[in-house]
């Protein structure tokens, strides 16, 4: 494989897309995000120390090491994620999906503002120490998952108000036409208040423990799994499963409820599987007086998987728990180059640019026999495709011998214009 024709290639988009992010921001600023961005692409990892040996050819590590842990505790990323958001809403299929997580540091006692958080991947969700982490991603018009939000917070912060404050904080676009789905535990008023700020559509799973009212019928209010009983499927729709090749019929079904929690309009969509399993239940303000209607309520709310796949192959491959950065705000840095890594490789993978071709090469030349069964088993429950580019991107960015910078006035020392005098001395 020619890794020089492959390298220009890759970083010439990764320079578009990169420009195009940061257009509008400070030298300073979009120099920190073009370092950070480019280390964590070819090291594979969040350690400062490795994103600063790839981008120090001349072998001064310790030097950018400490520049890059400053700028990140001083800079402000709210600017970039603000630019990575308009980005990822700008490919979306009309679905976004919200994600609460963590980032846990049990040792990590030197750390600012350490919190009690849920390792949500222990079965036995254990309480530990880290911190909060929202996550949000859109779904491309290819079902490709484009993450455009990592944002850490902390209950012990200085000027921490809640939870729903840190979610209004982090996303404050307007996204009109749009439909957000959020999982279990999200069915509180305020929830459905925050989607409508933004002009958003909303799905939310709906817990089994709450009752709720049908207009409609002149009983009692119900659990869903006593309103479940009540209704049968009207509709009938295929849909793809995690884990099998063909898609599964459900039957589906939507009914008007009423809640003092919620405004008019709330619908509770149905899903009834013929395997016997419990029915799924879904609130959503979504028309589904329609099969369409019902429709976009469940493929909204299926696209969740998706972005959870690619949330767990950011914390996998780029060890995203394995930043070593003290400062909450740092933190925000590391885990904004890690989701723009990852856009921009979804993107690439969404549109099949030259540099998908490219990055793909690139992983058949190390690992040529590999399977989709074999990388799962040997990576975990991964997104095949963002593993084989991600991979692909860091060999090929191996072989570089230099770094990015962003667009901007030339400031390299011009040659002197040597003056040519005609002057005629005589013999």
């Amino acid at each position: 494989m020619n890794f020089s024709y492959a390298n220009r290639v890759l970083k010439a988009e990764l320079q578009r897309f990169l420009d195009l992010i940061c257009k509008g921001t400070k030298r300073p600023v979009a120099k920190l995000f073009f370092d950070l961005v480019y280390g964590v692409m070819r090291s594979g990892s969040t350690l400062v120390s490795m994103v600063a040996r790839s981008i120090s050819p001349d072998g001064r590590i310790k030097t950018a090491e400490c520049r890059l842990t400053e700028a990140m505790s001083a800079a402000d990323p709210s600017p970039i994620e603000s630019s990575l958001a308009d980005f990822a809403l700008g490919m979306s299929s009309g679905f976004l999906a919200l994600d609460e997580s963590d980032v846990q540091k049990p040792y990590g006692k030197a750390f600012q503002w350490l919190d009690d958080v849920m390792d949500g991947s222990d079965p036995d969700k254990k309480i530990g120490k880290g911190y909060h982490v929202i996550g949000m991603a859109s779904v491309s018009q290819r079902n490709q998952p484009i993450p455009f939000l990592l944002h850490a917070y902390s209950a012990k912060a200085d000027g921490f108000e809640s939870q729903l404050r840190e979610h209004r904080k982090a996303f404050s676009k307007d996204a009109p036409g749009l439909c957000l789905s959020m999982d279990r535990g999200y069915d509180g008023e305020e929830w459905p208040r925050f989607a409508r700020a933004r002009s958003l559509d909303w799905v939310i799973r709906a817990r089994s423990t709450r009752k709720y009212s049908m207009p409609s019928a002149k009983s009692s209010p119900k659990d869903i799994r006593g309103i479940a009983a009540m209704v049968k499927g009207r509709y009938a729709f295929y849909f793809p499963e995690p884990g099998k090749k063909d898609p599964v019929e459900v039957k589906a079904t939507a009914v008007r409820i009423a809640h003092r929690g919620f405004s008019k309009g709330t619908w509770l969509a149905i899903e009834f599987f013929p395997d016997e399993r419990e029915a799924r239940c879904y609130l959503t303000n979504v028309d589904c007086s329609t099969r369409e209607g019902c429709r976009k309520a469940l493929s909204c709310y299926r696209s969740r998987w998706r972005v959870e796949e690619v949330f767990r192959f950011m914390k996998v491959f780029y060890s995203m728990e394995g930043f070593m950065v003290r400062n909450v705000n740092a933190m925000n840095w590391v885990l904004l180059a890690v989701c723009a890594a990852t856009a921009f490789l979804s993107s690439v993978a969404a549109t099949r640019t030259p540099a998908y071709w490219q990055c793909r090469n690139a992983f058949k030349s190390f690992a040529p026999d590999m399977t989709d069964e074999e990388i799962i088993k040997a990576k975990g429950h991964i997104p095949v495709e963002l593993y084989r580019l991600a991979s692909g991107a860091k060999e090929i960015l191996g072989h570089s011998t230099s770094g990015m910078t962003p667009k901007g006035r030339d400031r390299s020392r011009k040659k002197p214009i040597q003056l040519m005098l005609d002057i005629d001395f005589g013999d």
